[in-house]
Protein backbone atom coordinates (compact mmCIF):
# COMPACT_ATOMS: atom_id res chain seq x y z
CA UNK A 1 0.00 0.00 0.00
CA UNK A 2 1.59 3.18 -0.96
CA UNK A 3 2.13 5.85 1.85
CA UNK A 4 1.46 9.76 1.24
CA UNK A 5 4.79 11.03 0.67
CA UNK A 6 3.78 14.69 0.19
CA UNK A 7 1.06 17.56 0.09
CA UNK A 8 1.16 16.96 -3.98
CA UNK A 9 0.22 13.20 -3.11
CA UNK A 10 -2.28 14.81 -1.26
CA UNK A 11 -4.06 17.86 -3.00
CA UNK A 12 -4.80 16.24 -6.35
CA UNK A 13 -7.13 17.50 -8.42
CA UNK A 14 -9.35 14.14 -8.24
CA UNK A 15 -9.10 14.61 -4.49
CA UNK A 16 -9.74 18.23 -4.44
CA UNK A 17 -13.00 16.86 -6.80
CA UNK A 18 -14.02 14.62 -4.47
CA UNK A 19 -13.79 17.10 -1.44
CA UNK A 20 -16.05 19.45 -3.70
CA UNK A 21 -18.87 16.67 -4.18
CA UNK A 22 -18.93 16.20 0.04
CA UNK A 23 -19.52 20.07 0.20
CA UNK A 24 -22.02 19.72 -2.81
CA UNK A 25 -23.62 17.18 -0.52
CA UNK A 26 -24.30 19.79 2.68
CA UNK A 27 -24.99 22.53 0.00
CA UNK A 28 -28.03 20.08 -1.68
CA UNK A 29 -28.98 19.38 1.97
CA UNK A 30 -29.25 22.76 2.71
CA UNK A 31 -31.29 23.79 -0.53
CA UNK A 32 -33.64 21.42 0.30
CA UNK A 33 -34.57 22.68 3.83
CA UNK A 34 -34.32 25.76 3.23
CA UNK A 35 -37.01 28.33 2.78
CA UNK A 36 -35.62 30.78 1.07
CA UNK A 37 -34.81 28.66 -1.84
CA UNK A 38 -38.09 28.72 -4.27
CA UNK A 39 -36.84 26.39 -7.15
CA UNK A 40 -35.67 23.40 -5.26
CA UNK A 41 -36.43 21.00 -7.41
CA UNK A 42 -34.52 22.50 -10.16
CA UNK A 43 -31.55 23.58 -7.74
CA UNK A 44 -30.79 20.53 -6.72
CA UNK A 45 -30.54 18.37 -10.24
CA UNK A 46 -28.29 21.42 -11.06
CA UNK A 47 -26.32 20.38 -7.71
CA UNK A 48 -26.85 16.39 -8.51
CA UNK A 49 -25.58 17.18 -12.00
CA UNK A 50 -22.62 18.97 -10.80
CA UNK A 51 -22.16 16.57 -8.84
CA UNK A 52 -22.01 13.36 -10.90
CA UNK A 53 -19.89 15.20 -13.46
CA UNK A 54 -17.01 15.84 -10.83
CA UNK A 55 -17.62 12.04 -9.75
CA UNK A 56 -17.41 10.98 -13.83
CA UNK A 57 -14.27 13.22 -13.68
CA UNK A 58 -12.07 12.58 -10.46
CA UNK A 59 -12.20 8.75 -11.68
CA UNK A 60 -11.29 9.94 -15.61
CA UNK A 61 -8.37 12.89 -14.48
CA UNK A 62 -6.96 9.97 -11.57
CA UNK A 63 -6.55 7.30 -14.48
CA UNK A 64 -5.56 9.35 -17.19
CA UNK A 65 -2.80 11.94 -15.48
CA UNK A 66 -1.72 8.93 -12.99
CA UNK A 67 -3.43 10.72 -9.97
CA UNK A 68 -4.71 7.72 -8.43
CA UNK A 69 -4.13 7.89 -4.96
CA UNK A 70 -4.72 5.78 -1.79
CA UNK A 71 -6.52 8.64 -0.07
CA UNK A 72 -8.61 9.40 -3.42
CA UNK A 73 -9.32 5.59 -3.06
CA UNK A 74 -11.06 6.33 0.37
CA UNK A 75 -12.74 10.00 -0.23
CA UNK A 76 -13.91 8.73 -3.70
CA UNK A 77 -16.47 6.71 -1.79
CA UNK A 78 -17.03 8.87 1.21
CA UNK A 79 -18.17 11.61 -1.00
CA UNK A 80 -20.67 8.86 -3.12
CA UNK A 81 -22.06 7.93 0.27
CA UNK A 82 -22.41 10.95 1.81
CA UNK A 83 -24.31 12.39 -1.21
CA UNK A 84 -26.48 9.31 -1.05
CA UNK A 85 -27.06 9.40 2.74
CA UNK A 86 -28.28 13.27 2.36
CA UNK A 87 -30.50 12.25 -0.70
CA UNK A 88 -32.29 9.26 1.22
CA UNK A 89 -32.81 12.02 4.24
CA UNK A 90 -33.93 14.77 2.34
CA UNK A 91 -37.09 12.67 0.93
CA UNK A 92 -37.53 10.41 4.03
CA UNK A 93 -39.74 14.11 4.81
CA UNK A 94 -42.18 13.33 1.77
CA UNK A 95 -41.84 9.87 1.28
CA UNK A 96 -42.37 7.19 4.59
CA UNK A 97 -40.85 3.99 2.26
CA UNK A 98 -37.40 6.39 2.13
CA UNK A 99 -36.98 5.36 5.80
CA UNK A 100 -36.71 1.60 5.39
CA UNK A 101 -34.45 2.41 2.58
CA UNK A 102 -32.26 4.56 4.51
CA UNK A 103 -31.85 2.08 7.21
CA UNK A 104 -30.83 -0.77 4.70
CA UNK A 105 -28.07 1.96 3.39
CA UNK A 106 -26.96 3.07 6.98
CA UNK A 107 -26.67 -1.34 7.61
CA UNK A 108 -25.02 -1.91 4.18
CA UNK A 109 -22.56 1.04 4.03
CA UNK A 110 -21.56 0.02 8.23
CA UNK A 111 -20.93 -3.76 6.84
CA UNK A 112 -19.26 -2.36 3.75
CA UNK A 113 -17.14 -0.11 5.39
CA UNK A 114 -16.09 -2.50 8.28
CA UNK A 115 -15.37 -5.62 5.95
CA UNK A 116 -13.71 -3.19 3.25
CA UNK A 117 -11.20 -2.27 6.07
CA UNK A 118 -10.77 -5.78 7.33
CA UNK A 119 -10.60 -6.93 3.55
CA UNK A 120 -7.72 -4.67 2.89
CA UNK A 121 -6.03 -5.50 6.05
CA UNK A 122 -6.21 -8.91 5.54
CA UNK A 123 -5.28 -9.06 1.37
CA UNK A 124 -3.50 -5.06 1.16
CA UNK A 125 -5.57 -4.53 -2.14
CA UNK A 126 -8.82 -2.55 -2.70
CA UNK A 127 -10.71 -3.86 -5.29
CA UNK A 128 -13.08 -1.02 -5.94
CA UNK A 129 -17.03 -1.21 -6.89
CA UNK A 130 -18.28 -4.50 -8.51
CA UNK A 131 -20.76 -4.16 -11.63
CA UNK A 132 -23.73 -5.06 -9.01
CA UNK A 133 -22.77 -2.17 -6.62
CA UNK A 134 -22.41 0.11 -9.93
CA UNK A 135 -25.92 -1.02 -11.11
CA UNK A 136 -26.86 -0.07 -7.68
CA UNK A 137 -25.76 3.45 -7.31
CA UNK A 138 -27.14 4.09 -11.09
CA UNK A 139 -31.13 2.72 -10.25
CA UNK A 140 -30.33 4.36 -6.83
CA UNK A 141 -29.67 7.82 -8.82
CA UNK A 142 -32.23 7.27 -11.53
CA UNK A 143 -35.23 7.00 -8.51
CA UNK A 144 -33.82 10.06 -7.10
CA UNK A 145 -34.21 12.26 -10.36
CA UNK A 146 -37.20 10.69 -10.87
CA UNK A 147 -38.64 11.99 -7.29
CA UNK A 148 -36.97 15.04 -7.84
CA UNK A 149 -38.11 15.78 -11.31
CA UNK A 150 -41.62 14.58 -10.32
CA UNK A 151 -42.56 15.94 -6.86
CA UNK A 152 -46.21 15.73 -7.40
CA UNK A 153 -45.80 11.79 -7.94
CA UNK A 154 -48.35 10.10 -6.29
CA UNK A 155 -47.43 8.51 -3.45
CA UNK A 156 -48.21 4.88 -4.82
CA UNK A 157 -45.81 5.21 -7.42
CA UNK A 158 -43.20 6.94 -5.33
CA UNK A 159 -43.52 4.16 -2.99
CA UNK A 160 -43.21 1.22 -6.29
CA UNK A 161 -39.87 3.14 -6.93
CA UNK A 162 -38.43 3.25 -3.61
CA UNK A 163 -39.23 -0.51 -2.88
CA UNK A 164 -37.45 -0.93 -7.04
CA UNK A 165 -34.48 1.14 -5.53
CA UNK A 166 -33.96 -0.96 -1.97
CA UNK A 167 -34.34 -4.00 -3.62
CA UNK A 168 -31.23 -3.18 -6.14
CA UNK A 169 -29.74 -2.03 -2.66
CA UNK A 170 -30.44 -5.49 -0.73
CA UNK A 171 -28.66 -7.10 -3.66
CA UNK A 172 -25.96 -5.27 -3.94
CA UNK A 173 -25.45 -5.95 0.07
CA UNK A 174 -25.77 -9.66 -0.47
CA UNK A 175 -23.22 -9.69 -3.51
CA UNK A 176 -20.73 -7.75 -1.30
CA UNK A 177 -21.19 -9.70 1.88
CA UNK A 178 -20.64 -13.17 -0.12
CA UNK A 179 -17.71 -11.26 -2.07
CA UNK A 180 -16.09 -10.51 0.95
CA UNK A 181 -16.47 -13.95 2.62
CA UNK A 182 -14.97 -15.05 -0.11
CA UNK A 183 -11.93 -12.81 -0.57
CA UNK A 184 -10.94 -13.87 3.68
CA UNK A 185 -12.06 -17.37 3.58
CA UNK A 186 -9.22 -17.75 0.60
CA UNK A 187 -6.85 -15.23 2.79
CA UNK A 188 -7.53 -17.60 5.77
CA UNK A 189 -6.62 -20.83 3.56
CA UNK A 190 -3.15 -19.07 1.93
CA UNK A 191 -1.98 -19.04 5.49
Amino acid sequence: MKVLQSKKDIFTIPNLLSVFRMVLAVVMLWVFYSPEVKEKETAIIIILLISGLTDFLDGKIARKFHMVSELGKIIDPIADKLTQGLLLICFMSRYEAMKIVFVLFLIKESFMAAAGIKVVGKTKRNEGAMWYGKVNTAVFYIVMFLLVFFPDIPVSAANILIIISGCFMLLAFVMYARKYSSIMKESEERI
